[in-house]
């Protein structure tokens, strides 16, 4: 069975230079090469950030975000990381009990969004960084050796982390395994 980002990395090998995503509305790209390299790139910012293995890191972005919110979800699991994707329509406590229960030590967000996140991460003393996707905090965490990572992940390792909307009552946590 393969991983996710076997998958990316077997499919930006194969087809290099085809386009994987497009963002019509903010007039961006990636090919497969692009995507798994920045991903990698990214994973090693992570990592040199102190992302540990099976540390969470919360994804807090928007759709109009959507190329960097590509490369930055197997960049987690690349760090070895479990990914927390989460709702940006979340009111402040709603984020700050999704936060709280799934304890990143990372979130990545956007400008926008920052300012809420900030207010959470009062509460939740697990956040160690809080990342804006969109400004110069990307950059800085882009590492410059884009060469393939690969981390030791069992499938059975958690994956990722997915919150329900809490339409009939709290959100709850489900767990993904890298095998699901």
């Amino acid at each position: 069975m393969a991983l996710l980002i076997d998958q990316l990395a077997w499919t930006a090998s194969s087809r290099p230079h085809e386009v994987a995503y497009v963002d019509l509305a903010g007039d961006e790209s990636l090919t497969f090469d692009q995507w798994d390299r920045r991903s990698s790139r990214f994973a090693r910012g992570l990592i040199a950030a102190g992302v540990r293995p099976g540390d969470r890191v919360a994804l807090h972005l928007e759709s109009t975000h959507l190329c960097h919110w590509l490369v930055a979800y197997p960049a987690i699991h690349k760090a070895a990381a479990v990914a927390v994707p989460t709702n940006t329509r979340l009111s402040e406590p709603e984020l700050g009990r999704v936060l709280g229960h799934a304890e990143p030590t990372v979130v990545i967000c956007s400008a926008t969004l920052r300012p809420v996140v900030e207010a959470v991460r009062t509460h939740v003393p697990s956040i160690r960084l809080v990342l804006d996707a969109t400004g110069p905090d990307w950059d800085a965490h882009l590492d410059s050796d884009d060469s393939p990572l690969t981390p030791l992940i069992d499938d059975g390792d958690l994956a990722d982390i997915m919150y329900t909307s809490g339409t009939t009552g709290l959100p709850k946590g489900i767990a993904v395994r890298h095998r699901n």
